[in-house]
């Protein structure tokens, strides 16, 4: 996974502040859907799909400051989302 400084988040957060970041990951994830939506309909880039999944992982990072979120829990989250879809996988549920 793409590694975004800790430091970074925390410059982000001092000039923005805390209320705004949210705002700004809220739009960094419309813009990503936005793109994925165009290369549905042939219409994307990759370049552009690429463009907004990093500013999306600096906003992450940043969410993740925010809210004070150990990249430990998150690992946690993760293994447990993926051990689900396996077991569903196991039986044939897929959905």
């Amino acid at each position: 996974m793409p590694v975004v400084p800790k430091w970074f988040g925390q410059i982000c957060l001092l000039d923005n502040g805390r209320e705004n970041e949210k705002i700004v990951l809220i739009e960094e994830l419309s813009e990503l859907i936005k793109e994925i939506t165009k290369n549905i309909r042939d219409k994307g880039s990759k370049e552009r799909v690429t463009e907004e999944l990093g500013d999306v992982y600096i906003c992450m990072k940043t969410c993740q400051m925010l809210f004070d979120i150990e990249d430990d829990d998150i690992q946690n989250s993760i293994n447990q989302k993926i051990g689900r879809y396996l077991s569903k996988r196991a039986s044939g549920d897929t959905k």
